[in-house]
């Protein structure tokens, strides 16, 4: 049966996907609604060392907030 919205694709397929979006692509996901924000979220910081990102874009500014894991967690 074919898929009409991909968030009816199974959750690790759709970060799959997500790892290969440009980070251009990723940050216009993560405006899309809560569930691709978090998505993107995971797939693209899965391996690293952020904990949590949180953007936000006006016409007059960018503001970029990043919550580091504790390096307990990097080492695991």
């Amino acid at each position: 049966a074919m898929v009409s919205n991909i968030l009816e694709l199974p959750h690790e397929m759709i970060c799959k996907v997500v790892k290969h979006v440009d980070l251009k692509g990723q940050l216009a996901l993560r405006k899309v609604c809560r569930t691709t924000k978090e998505i993107v979220d995971e797939a693209a910081f899965k391996v690293s060392f952020v904990q949590k990102i949180d953007f936000r874009l006006s016409i007059v500014s960018i503001w970029l907030s990043l919550k580091l894991k504790e390096k307990e967690m990097i080492r695991n």
